[in-house]
């Protein structure tokens, strides 16, 4: 029996949370990523399966009613945030008023492993920051947020859209107290190709969990269980990070993913606002700047709440959109994603990387980098001569 059709498979697997059976297992193809497979011998064909699968059901979606430019009044956590801050300032009010929060984070007492979890309190709510491009594992997760809200506990999920709309098609009815929160999703990478690639340039070392910002800007870090770095290149420099940029290794469902548009499946949705001109701002802002969409009353309501923390300013849909490509339509393809795939099987991530043009453009990239560090210091020398 088919749940859903496989290219449009998200990997949410609601369907083996709700399984009465437990007859529903986490399967992982060729390029590493993880689908349903339901055990025959177990399954009693109650289709509960296909009642809370996403692509099986009608979903619900919004065109935002307003848009803001914003960022956290929290120096600290503007600073230790991906963007803006805003997730941990909505994530904040929400702890302070006796609730919840879920989101994903990495097990950092485990190997790459990322899991969606609870937070409680602030300290708990810390693991929830910065990036994270790569899958999730959200099997374990419905039930525990069904079981707050039965006990009439706010709840505020986080998430990429599948994963809210697995949550959503999990519990099957509306919850007042359940409010949700969508990323900006570029696309979705299996968590095999990250292992590799941590295995290849880490080399003998133990990798706990990884990063996607440096000091100053984008960057592939990875952290051992005693959060020492022990690797970090320039995001267009690795291959990983390249691959991300460029959706070359997305899950295939990516590709055509029906909730990269404008209406959102979310009471808000929250990103990097790219595109935007800050000089335009009402007020003075060199930092980091998130994007928000308030999509429902409820996220309205929840925005006012929270005012207070986070520096705000309206702004028109029309401008999110423009440099935000994922709000009108899903990643393209990477031209050489084909052969990729072809040589995967055989050579790993990293070997079937070096068989595609990220290769070469890495190289070039690295080659004017160095032309340029030269001018630099020769320019620096002949000025010192000069002097």
């Amino acid at each position: 029996m088919e749940i859903c059709k496989l290219q449009q498979c998200t990997g949410c697997f609601a369907c083996k949370a709700i399984c009465p059976k437990n007859a529903i297992k986490v399967a992982t193809d060729q390029y590493g990523s993880t689908f349903p497979q339901i055990d025959t011998e177990k399954c009693v064909k109650c289709n509960l399966c296909k009642k809370v699968c996403p692509n099986q059901i009608e979903k619900k979606f919004t065109y935002p009613e307003t848009c803001f430019a914003a960022w956290s009044l929290n120096k600290a956590d503007r600073a230790s945030c991906a963007s803006g801050g805003i997730a941990t300032g909505l994530g904040r009010y929400i702890i302070e008023q006796g609730g919840v929060v879920f989101g994903a984070s990495f097990l950092k007492e485990k190997e790459l492993e990322l899991v969606f979890s609870k937070a409680e309190n602030m300290e708990e709510l810390e693991k929830f920051k910065t990036s994270k491009y790569v899958q999730a594992d959200t099997s374990n997760v419905y039930e525990k947020v069904k079981q707050e809200l039965l006990q009439d506990r706010q709840v505020l999920f986080i998430g990429t859209p599948c994963k809210v709309a697995g949550v959503q098609g999990y519990l099957q009815k509306p919850y007042e107290k359940l409010l949700t929160v969508d990323i900006i999703c570029h696309g979705v990478n299996p968590m095999q190709y990250l292992r590799q690639h941590a295995k290849t340039v880490c080399r003998t070392k133990q990798v706990s969990y990884p990063t996607f910002r440096g000091a100053k800007d984008y960057a592939m870090r990875f952290f051992n269980k005693k959060h020492e770095l022990i690797y970090e290149k320039d995001a267009y420099e690795d291959y990983y990070f390249r691959a991300f940029l460029c959706s070359m290794m997305c899950r295939e469902n990516c590709y055509v993913c029906p909730y990269a548009r404008t209406e959102r499946i979310s009471d808000l949705t929250i990103g990097d606002f790219w595109g935007l001109d800050k000089q335009t701002l009402k007020e003075s802002y060199n930092g980091k700047v998130s994007v928000i969409l308030q999509n429902t009353e409820k996220g309205e309501k929840l925005l006012s709440a929270c005012a207070e923390g986070l520096y705000m300013e309206e702004r028109t849909v029309e401008e999110a959109l423009k440099e935000n490509e994922q709000l009108r339509k899903p990643a393209s393809k990477y031209k050489d994603r084909e052969i990729f795939l072809t040589h995967y099987p055989q050579l790993g991530f990293d070997g079937a990387m070096k068989k595609t043009c990220l290769k070469r453009e890495i190289m070039q990239l690295k080659y004017k980098k160095t032309k340029w560090n030269i001018k630099r210091c020769l320019k620096r020398i002949i000025g010192r001569q000069d002097r």
